[in-house]
Order: C-alpha cells, then structure tokens, then sequence
C-alpha cells in the first residue's frame, strides 16, 4: 500500500523533468552585434547553440535582408555547436530585426524548437573614407566605393566619370562652345566645327597639318586652284596618280577626294611636302606614297583633285590620249608655269611613280 504513493510521485516528477519544447535549447550570446559595415562588404560573427536535450535538433534561420547562415543550417547535437552567421548589408538602413532559429519537435521536446537572438549593425556612411557620405544614407557621395569621387571633387573632363557627383561627366574640355562628337578635338580650341581650315585670322595661310574644322578634311582652305597640279596619270591598271605640290608649306591632305566621272576616291593620311610630290596608286609599287582604290578612268573624262573646292583638274577625249591608253606625264616645263591646262604640256608616256618628270 506504500508503494504507490513513491511511484506517483516519480511519474510526476519525471514530467517536470521535460518542459516545454524548446526550452532545452538556447543561444549565445544573446546580441549579436557586427558593427558599421561598408556596403558590399561582410562581417562575421560565431553564435553558439547549447542543446539540453538527448537528440540533434535541425535549427532554420527564418530569412533576413543579407544575413545568411553557413551551411544553411544548424544541426544542433546535445551539447553546445558553434554556427557562423554572415551579414551584407543590402543598404544603409541599421539592422535591428531579431533572428529566429526554427526547428521540428523531438522525442524530448515535443514543442518545436524556436530561438531568438537579438542583432544589431549599421552600414558605413562613408565606405571610401573621402568626407562625403554616400547619398542612399543621406550623403552626397554618388560613389562611395571611390575616395576620388564626392561633391567638391575636381572634375576630369571627357573621362565619362562624374567626379564631383552635380549629375554628369564636363565636356567641351577645350572651352571653345562646341561639344564631342561634333567637336573632333575636344582638347584644342582651335579645333571645331565652323573654323577656317588652313587659314589663320587673317585669311591669310596657315597650313598646319589639322582638321581645323572637323569636316574630315585637312587645311583644304589653304589649297587654292594651282597650288597643287595633277602631273601624272596612268589609267591602265594598275592605275596611278601622281600629284605636285607648288605651295610653301607641307599640307596634309587627308579628305581631299580624286573624282573622275565613274566615281570618287577619299585621300587617308598624306603629307604633301612644300615643292614636293606623291604618287597615289592601286598597288604597292616601288615609289609610292599611298596606296587607294582610284576611280575608274575612261578615254573621254575629267579627273578632278578636290578640298573645299577643285585644287587642280584635267579633262581629256580621244584626241587627247595616246592609242594604249597606258598613260601620261606633265611636262616639266609645265611645272613653272603653274598649268597643265594644254594638251601639248602632257608627254604621252606613262611615267615612273614618284621620279622626276621631264620635258615631252
């Protein structure tokens, strides 16, 4: 009869023994604090979990804006495990949400597991340490991963990069009114469209090698009709072109079109020397200063070398050509006159490209 009473008083005890669910799990520390963190950057912090119980329990961190859990999970063995939580911030906002690590019920917890520790952490106001905060925390800094980049910097004009943060990149770095593409060099005022291109001020000329006006030509302005005489021609394939120079200055005839009635030729990058001469032709032939795919010729044409407007031209018919129509050469003679408007200046014998030329 006194047995029972003990053995009551067993049971009951053994009840008290299992509380509720989780409480035989809890965590440490009870904050978790990482601090100012830059944006982009991440920070570390070890969380220990003390398991009370007899079974491993599986423990779900329920989701945060940029904290993750390695692994992606606790399995929280009887005893104390050490877990490792991860935080990017995802703005500047300060993190103050409570993590809450779930579970499922065990034998010796029949309530689901749950835990709660409190966080903290803030994001760095100023990541790149320049003075300025970044403008998503209320700053000015419209790059706060460059110390280069904040209100007051000094612009770098034409980079694509707006280094004192008003909105856009400084151009017409040149300060001449006129802005890229238009503007084919924005670092020389004397470069833009609507400039003299081969005159100075004055009109008078000023052969210096640029494109003054940006219209892809070079000092065309400075060739007037007779600076510059056509002294060779060779239509027969491959054909050749040979030209001549009467003007003081080197001119740089990049633009500068041959033009004949099938079509017409744009001149790359030629330096023409003061006095001297160039021979444009469809191969590479000893002599040549240029090689270009020339217009078509016909027995009866006008092949015409132009800048703003015809440097020099010559007109041709059957009369004029010889039979083979190989080709012919500018008398040297011709060349001090300044002319080779005549038939009976032209030699009717192709020349050699870039060699003096001699009397017919």
């Amino acid at each position: 009869m006194r047995m029972a009473p003990a053995l009551l008083l067993l049971l009951s005890c053994r009840d008290l023994a299992i509380p509720g669910g989780y409480s035989l799990l809890s965590a440490s520390p009870a904050l978790i604090d990482f601090g100012a963190v830059r944006l982009g950057d991440a920070a570390e912090r070890e969380l220990t979990v003390q398991n009370d119980g007899t079974e491993a329990v599986t423990l779900l961190a329920a989701p945060l804006p940029g904290l993750s859990l390695a692994g992606g999970a606790i399995t929280a063995a009887p005893g104390a495990t050490t877990a490792l939580l991860r935080y990017r911030p995802p703005g500047y906002a300060p993190l103050d949400t409570p993590l809450l690590l779930l579970g499922p019920a065990a034998a010796d917890a029949p309530e689901a597991a749950r835990l709660e520790i409190a966080l903290a952490a803030t994001t760095e106001p100023d990541a790149d340490a320049d003075g300025a905060d970044a403008a998503g925390a209320g700053g000015g800094d419209c790059d706060d991963g460059d110390s280069s980049v904040r209100p007051g910097a000094t612009e770098v004009c034409g980079d694509g990069a707006d280094q004192d943060c008003d909105g856009a990149d400084l151009r017409d770095c040149d300060a001449d009114g006129s802005l890229p593409p238009a503007d084919c060099d924005d670092a020389d005022p004397g470069v833009r469209p609507g400039l003299a291109d081969g005159l100075d001020g004055t009109g008078a000329t000023d052969a210096d090698g640029l494109d003054n006006d940006c219209d892809g030509r070079t000092d065309e302005e400075a060739v007037a009709p007779g600076m510059i005489l056509l002294t060779e021609i060779q239509p027969a394939a491959p054909s050749v072109i040979e030209i001549c120079s009467r003007h003081g200055a080197d001119l740089q005839l990049q633009g500068f079109d041959l033009r004949s009635g099938a079509g017409r030729a744009l001149l790359p990058a030629l330096t023409l020397p003061a006095g001297g001469g160039a021979a444009i032709c469809e191969a590479d032939l000893p002599g040549c200063a240029v090689r270009l795919d020339l217009p078509e010729l016909a027995r009866t044409d006008r092949l015409i070398l132009s800048g703003d407007a015809p440097a020099d031209q010559v007109g041709w018919d059957e009369t004029f050509v010889e039979p083979g129509f190989t080709g012919w050469s500018l008398s040297s003679a011709a060349f001090a006159e300044g002319t080779n408007d005549r038939a009976a200046q032209w030699c009717a014998v192709a020349g050699t490209p870039g060699a003096p030329n001699g009397p017919c």
